[in-house]
């Protein structure tokens, strides 16, 4: 749903028009305390996955950089593991 937002947002702004770069970006799951709230069998869930597939926040944060510095091409895109994808 927010690629689409982010793409009807980006055609609205062009980039021709605005001069600013619209895009979104997963940084993945990451190994830090954003669930310290989180109660019940959610907070056990979210721990194991974040065991298992967890990213250091560190690489999360190279796709976020990724996706402020990629350059005109990013504008409307997604952008995961430091890619532009559709």
């Amino acid at each position: 749903l927010q690629i689409y937002a982010t793409r009807h947002l980006a055609s609205l702004f062009p980039l021709s028009e605005t001069g600013v770069i619209i895009n979104i970006l997963n940084p993945g799951l990451c190994k830090t305390e954003l669930n310290r709230n989180s109660r019940g069998f959610l907070k056990y869930q979210i721990l194991a996955l974040r065991l298992f597939l967890g990213r250091t926040p560190e690489q999360g944060s190279r796709t976020l950089l990724h996706a402020a510095v990629a350059g005109t091409e990013s504008h409307g895109k997604y952008v995961s593991d430091c890619e532009i994808k559709e």
